[in-house]
């Protein structure tokens, strides 16, 4: 009776360890201002440079990006020049929506614009659907800008949105743009971190111990 209460004692701690385990294993959302090393963290990387789009566009666009389902929205609809992707109205948030085979890796050029698409000396906030954001920092210097800065996105979970708004000035009239945009899968998205496989290495010899004893 004694070894098989211990035997069900230590199949709870494997249990709960495993539980453990599994949870240290999920990590938070990574964010990355450097475009090389969130390069270096994705795998099977698509990207769009949005050359084929010009003109204005309803909500629900396709963003055709191979091996995802990509649509874009923006309250009052979307333009896009130049290579350039943006919000119709100013003040308006952009909105990248995933659905069927989601990313685990996301990223992008972004700036804010005028009317005539010139990079404004204006801050912007990248947000994922879990609320993990980055606020890039208004570029330095005036003019047509081509680029954007960089923000980027891996997570262990799948990515459902990414956002691309303000805060917006009360003062100016400005445009949410992208100039590209990258998805793929995280790395090391599925792999535990040392410690958990730790805990599970400890389970295993406990159990193992256990039956010996039996």
């Amino acid at each position: 009776m004694k070894q098989s209460l211990l035997s069900l004692g230590l199949a709870r701690v494997f249990t709960g360890l495993l539980a453990i385990a599994a949870t240290s294993a999920t990590a938070t959302p990574m964010t990355f201002t450097d475009q090389t090393a969130f390069n270096a963290a994705v795998t099977g990387q698509v990207s769009q440079d949005f050359d084929s789009f010009g003109g204005f566009y309803n909500n629900g666009l396709d963003v055709p990006m191979s091996g995802y389902t990509i649509s874009a929205s923006a309250t009052d609809g979307l333009y896009a020049e130049t290579g350039l992707f943006s919000t119709f109205n100013a003040d308006r948030a952009l909105t990248f929506t995933f659905t069927g085979t989601l990313p685990t890796a996301v990223g992008g050029l972004f700036f804010v614009t005028d009317l005539d698409f010139a990079a404004l000396s204006s801050t912007l906030t990248v947000l994922l659907n879990d609320g993990t954001f980055i606020n890039l920092p208004a570029p330095t210097g005036g003019g047509l800008n081509l680029t954007g800065a960089f923000a980027g996105f891996t997570s262990d979970l799948g990515i459902t949105s990414l956002t691309v708004g303000g805060p917006f000035s009360s003062e100016l009239i400005e445009f949410a743009t992208v100039n590209s945009l990258y998805v793929g899968t995280a790395g090391s998205a599925t792999v535990p971190e040392p410690s958990a496989l730790a805990l599970v290495g400890l389970a295993l010899a406990g159990l193992a111990l256990s039956r010996r004893r039996a």
